[in-house]
């Protein structure tokens, strides 16, 4: 069986070179954190966005506005699915940074 390093792995490029002994600069620390919370708030924007589609399906369909029961469905699967993903991520986050804050130096 043949091990080879992660560099060999075509389309992955490692961020960081653990071999040197430069600092990284925190700019670009910065902007991964920036752009992983944008990512993050997206997906929260997203998912408020299925619910009330799935909250204004559920009234139009009450009020007799519509008759499609497919759609009410399809709205609210989307948005139960879209908030359990939403939930999931929050949910390592937050056990990440536990481990992060058990960690001891």
């Amino acid at each position: 069986m043949e091990i080879t390093g992660v560099k060999a792995i075509e389309g992955i490029t490692p961020k960081y070179d653990y071999g040197n002994t430069e600092k990284v600069k925190g700019n670009h620390n910065n902007q991964a954190f920036e752009s992983f919370f944008k990512s993050a708030l997206d997906n929260v924007n997203q998912t408020n966005s299925y619910i009330d589609k799935a909250n204004e399906e559920q009234i139009k369909f009450a009020l007799g506005q519509s008759d499609s029961l497919v759609d009410l469905r399809n709205a609210q699967l989307k948005a139960n699915i879209s908030l359990q993903y939403t939930v999931a991520i929050k949910n390592s986050l937050v056990d990440a940074y536990k481990e992060i804050m058990n960690l001891s130096f």
